[in-house]
């Protein structure tokens, strides 16, 4: 009897060196639930195939050539709407998210986009929305910047990164929101196919490294009356 409690020990104790040494009973490295190749791969959280999450979806009002829309009123966006120089009561359309569309070939719908300034009279802002949409040539941006929301299509930590269009890798034409009022290597991080960007009057400062983390474009032009200092 002592024989064999020693021997199923032995056989016991064998087994969890196994274990935790990685390998089988062939010497190889065997693959583990967190590491085996996914058998389908992930929904994509950004780019040009993601689509509305959830929450998203419930937050949707209104959706135009992609650009996905929120609307509010000024009152529940800001604490002091008047400091914006709007009413409470005022019309907001929050741009939160962007979803592409394609055609029966595969390819995307909108690859020239405008975000306009105002929808019937409702003033739009931005949460940013186009992260890692490489599908975009054109962006025209009207619309001003907003802070981070819980439906925004970035997560706060890629937002408070302050690109708009990180990823955008061929992205050729941008024209900047007349509320950018500074320039520097993350604002256009990924940007390898610039040939225009147009900087708004409301711009005060362009860093000397802003063009270090993406292609620097063939044209720069400066908005009228600039306020570069």
């Amino acid at each position: 009897m002592r024989k064999i409690l020693i021997g199923t020990f032995l056989a016991i104790a064998a087994i969890f060196i196994t274990a935790g040494s990685g390998v089988d009973s062939t010497g190889n490295k065997p693959v583990s639930g967190l590491n085996a190749p996914k058998a389908q791969a992930e929904e994509e959280v950004h780019g040009p195939t993601s689509t509305l999450s959830p929450l998203q979806k419930e937050m949707l009002s209104l959706k135009q050539d992609g650009l996905c829309y929120y609307k509010t009123t000024a009152g529940d966006v800001w604490i002091h709407p008047e400091k914006y120089g709007f009413e409470a009561t005022d019309t907001i359309y929050e741009l939160f998210a962007f979803e592409q569309e394609f055609d029966a070939n595969g390819n995307p719908k909108y690859t020239d986009i405008v975000v306009p300034r105002e929808i019937d009279g409702g003033t739009v802002i931005d949460c940013n929305s186009f992260y890692n949409h490489n599908e975009i040539k054109s962006l025209r941006v009207k619309a001003a910047y907003s802070s981070w929301r819980v439906y925004s299509t970035q997560s706060y930590e890629e937002d408070y990164q302050g690109s708009r269009v990180s990823g955008c890798t061929n992205l050729e034409y941008y024209e900047m929101a007349e509320d950018t009022v500074y320039l520097n290597k993350w604002k256009l991080e990924g940007c390898n196919s610039l040939k225009t960007i147009i900087i708004p009057k409301g711009m005060k400062e362009i860093f000397a490294n802003t063009f270090s983390r993406c292609k620097k474009p063939e044209k720069v032009i400066f908005k009228k009356f600039s306020n570069l200092e």
